[in-house]
């Protein structure tokens, strides 16, 4: 799907299995240099109820993960550039989540 306004391009892709939703969301004016945005998220999650989401972007660290996975009320969240920094986070968040 592709929307475009004025100022903005969101391109989104979405993938259905048999668990979950997954929603890939990056705004062409905002790419990498502002945060993801986790409230857009979370509006998804609460919109789509009983439908597991897996939230993506901007968690760098066990204690990005647990607060990203629980304010936005996803099941869980993808973990992709932050791999590439520290490839041990997924032994963090498997010890401390």
């Amino acid at each position: 799907m592709r929307r475009t306004d004025s100022k903005v391009i969101t391109v989104g892709i979405g993938f259905r299995t048999q668990y979950s939703l997954l929603w890939l969301i990056r705004k062409l004016a905002r790419r990498y240099s502002r945060d993801a945005d986790w409230g857009y998220i979370s509006r998804c999650a609460d919109a789509a109820p009983g439908l597991p989401l897996v939230g993506n972007g901007d968690v760098y660290n066990w204690e990005q993960y647990a607060a990203r996975v629980g304010d936005a009320g996803v099941a869980t969240a993808m973990i992709a550039r932050s791999a590439l920094i520290k490839p041990w986070i997924f032994t963090e968040i498997k010890v401390c989540c």
